[in-house]
C-alpha cells in the first residue's frame, strides 16, 4: 500500500513538473462550491397511489469534484463527483397538486460521472459529465432515518470563466444545469430532480 501512495504521488508530481507554468496540460483537479435552485419531483407508479407526487424546491448546496488529466492541450478528461444538496421540506401532493402534508424530510442528488472540461484561450470554459444518479432522503437533523434510491442516470453541463492565481492555480466562477432520474427500491416510484446553479471554482492545472 505505502509503495502504491509513493507511485501515485511521483505520478501527480512528475504531471506537475511536466506541465508549463499558466497552461492547462497534466494533472487536472477541479473544485467548485456554491448554490443552486433545485426541484425535486417523486411521482409514484403504484395503483393506489395514482396521481400523488412528493415535491420539493428551493436553495441549496452544491459541490464537485472532477480529477483526472489532460489528454490533448485544453481538454481535460476527468472523474467527476457531485452533490446538491437540498434542505426544504418535502410535501406530498394529491392528483390536483394540492398539499396533503409537510415531511420534515429533505433529498439530496449525488451524480458519479465521467466528463470532459475544455478551455478557450481567454479561459472560458465548457464542462459535461454523464454518469449514475442516486436520491437519498433523510429526516432533517436525523442522518439515520431516511433512504436511498436505485442508480439511475443523470449529467451535468456547465460554462464558466477563470482567472490564472498562479502558475498551476485558477479561480473563478461557474454556471450548470444538473439533472438526475432514477426509480426508488421498492419500486414503486421515480425520482427526478434538475438543478440551476451558481458556484466558485478552484483549479490546479
Amino acid at each position: 500500500m505505502k509503495k502504491f501512495i509513493l507511485a501515485l504521488a511521483a505520478l501527480a508530481t512528475s504531471a506537475l513538473a511536466a506541465s508549463l507554468p499558466r497552461t492547462h496540460d497534466g494533472f487536472f483537479l477541479n473544485l467548485t462550491l456554491g448554490l443552486s435552485y433545485q426541484n425535486f419531483g417523486y411521482e409514484y407508479k403504484a395503483t393506489r397511489y395514482e396521481g400523488m407526487t412528493i415535491e420539493g424546491d428551493g436553495i441549496s448546496l452544491d459541490a464537485d469534484t472532477k480529477i483526472g488529466g489532460c489528454v490533448a492541450p485544453n481538454l481535460a478528461l476527468h472523474l467527476t463527483i457531485t452533490q446538491v444538496q437540498n434542505f426544504s421540506d418535502l410535501e406530498l401532493k394529491d392528483e390536483y397538486e394540492r398539499t396533503v402534508a409537510t415531511t420534515n424530510q429533505s433529498e439530496s442528488l449525488i451524480l458519479f460521472g465521467f466528463g470532459a472540461t475544455y478551455y478557450f484561450l481567454d479561459n472560458m470554459f465548457v464542462t459535461g459529465s454523464f454518469g449514475l444518479s442516486v436520491f437519498t432522503i433523510e429526516e432533517v437533523g436525523n442522518s439515520r432515518a431516511g433512504g436511498a434510491s436505485e442508480a439511475g442516470i443523470g449529467f451535468q453541463v456547465g460554462v464558466g470563466k477563470e482567472w490564472w492565481a498562479g502558475d498551476e492555480w485558477g479561480m473563478g466562477v461557474l454556471g450548470t444545469l444538473t439533472y438526475g432520474s432514477a426509480d426508488d427500491k421498492d419500486d414503486i416510484g421515480e425520482m427526478s430532480a434538475y438543478a440551476v446553479g451558481v458556484k466558485f471554482t478552484l483549479t490546479l492545472n
